[in-house]
């Protein structure tokens, strides 16, 4: 069979060097652009688990609701071991005898992050790499609970008059006289004189929220009218509000935000415009 040429073209492909110099081209494009896919693989990851987080601290907060059980949340350091299996970033805690402490009988639940990001998403300050900025500003919903506290806890106190308001008993409100104006509602070395308007000097494990005693770990106390409260004092309304703060030691930060009276909210820092 006859074969059909057009006259110009060259039937004789690419040479050798042709190609060599595309594929290096072609890598150093690729080289360029790794960093900056990694870097978006990072935020998105980080993104991802501080929805998780929040999304879960709303949903502990409404078991403790509907169930009329208080609730805590025990925030561990995201871990992987050798094998590459990721520990449980908290644990939520039915306390069922409502002594505001992991009892036996309580129900626990372990919560995980996905397996990407717990190799990469952090608790703000948890290592030398995950404290990015070091005049990082607390966003202003947990600024406004940690001046609280070194006020003499007056939000708790507001708070507790408008939930008894509401239905409070005689005797949270007697114990919350009982603990006087000047008493923050916490103890240990999370207390008020430690506060400053600065992530890194404020949080501890990588929140603003109490101590456990037993564990030493960060620890969110839902009432069973989803108040964050402290264990240490569960009678005084919003004492225990604060925030967890994730990092992936670049740029991305996200403080999930657990108010007095118990909303959560979402905040992203960006270095041009602040919390937002």
């Amino acid at each position: 069979m006859d074969r059909i040429t057009f006259p110009g073209r060259d039937a004789r492909g690419f040479t050798l060097l042709e190609t060599a110099t595309v594929c290096a081209i072609l890598g150093i494009l690729a080289a360029m652009a790794f960093p900056r896919v990694q870097g978006f693989m990072r935020a998105e990851e980080t993104k991802s688990s501080a929805n998780q987080i929040a999304g879960m601290l709303d949903e502990v907060r409404s078991r403790a609701i509907a169930e009329a059980t208080p609730h805590l949340v025990l925030v561990n350091d995201p871990t992987v071991d050798a094998a590459g299996n990721c520990g449980p970033f908290a644990v939520v805690v039915r306390d069922s005898d409502r002594n505001y402490q992991v009892s036996a009988g309580d129900r626990q639940v372990d919560v995980l992050l996905s397996p990407k990001a717990c190799a990469k998403v952090k608790l703000y300050g948890q290592d030398g790499t995950s404290s990015p900025y070091a005049d990082l500003k607390l966003p202003n919903e947990d600024l406004t609970t940690r001046a609280s506290d070194m006020a003499g806890g007056v939000v708790g106190e507001l708070v507790g008059g408008i939930v008894g308001g509401l239905g409070g008993s005689e005797e949270e409100e007697d114990d919350e006289e009982s603990s006087g104006p000047g008493s923050s509602g916490r103890s240990g070395s999370s207390g008020s004189s430690a506060r400053t308007a600065t992530v890194a000097d404020t949080i501890e494990n990588g929140t603003t929220f109490p101590t456990d005693d037993a564990s030493g770990r960060p620890v969110l106390a839902f009432s069973e009218r989803g108040i964050p409260v402290d264990p240490h004092n569960p009678t005084r309304w919003g004492s225990g509000a604060g925030a967890i703060y994730i990092t992936d030691g670049h740029e991305t930060v996200y403080a999930a935000v657990v108010e007095p009276l118990g909303s959560i909210k979402l905040r992203k820092y960006d270095s041009a415009a602040g919390w937002r």
